[in-house]
Parts: structure tokens; sequence; C-alpha cells
């Protein structure tokens, strides 16, 4: 089943905020909303150099995918957020 419009949205804790097993709680909650929704994959986007988003999402059970690329010529501006994580 896909929920339309997606549920995704960009979320990070603060330094002091981390390691308390609050993206676990998040995760864990939202998976099981979705799975008495009726939903039996999900997905999410990570930045690759975000590695203790990486270490909290597979320990949550999620595995990687894909790569995606972004390219943006040096001379324009970069789009907020864009890499940046």
């Amino acid at each position: 089943m896909l929920l339309t419009p997606s549920l995704a949205w960009p979320w990070g804790y603060a330094r002091q905020h981390q390691g308390r097993g609050i993206n676990q709680r998040v995760v864990e909650s939202l998976i099981e909303w979705g799975v008495a929704q009726g939903c039996t994959d999900f997905y999410l986007d990570v930045y690759s150099r975000n590695e203790s988003a990486l270490r909290a999402y597979e320990k949550a059970g999620f595995a990687p995918l894909q790569v995606q690329m972004h390219y943006a010529p040096r001379n324009r501006r970069r789009t907020p957020g864009m890499g940046d994580q």
C-alpha cells in the first residue's frame, strides 16, 4: 500500500539530545502507524556522510537500497540543505 501524500519530512536532533533513543522511538512509532494503515514497505533518505543516522536506521531494520547523486555547477548557488548534512 502506498500512502499519498508522503509523510516524509526532514528531521534531526541537536547534539545534546542525540544518543537518547529518540529517533528509535519515532521510527518505531511511524512504522507501527504505517503497518496499522496497511503499509508493508518503508523508505527513507539519509545523507551518506551522516554515519550516526545510518547506524540508527540500520539498527531499526533498514538496509541501503540505492545511491542518489546531485550535481550543481560550482558557479550556481546550492540549494539549502543539499549535501550539507
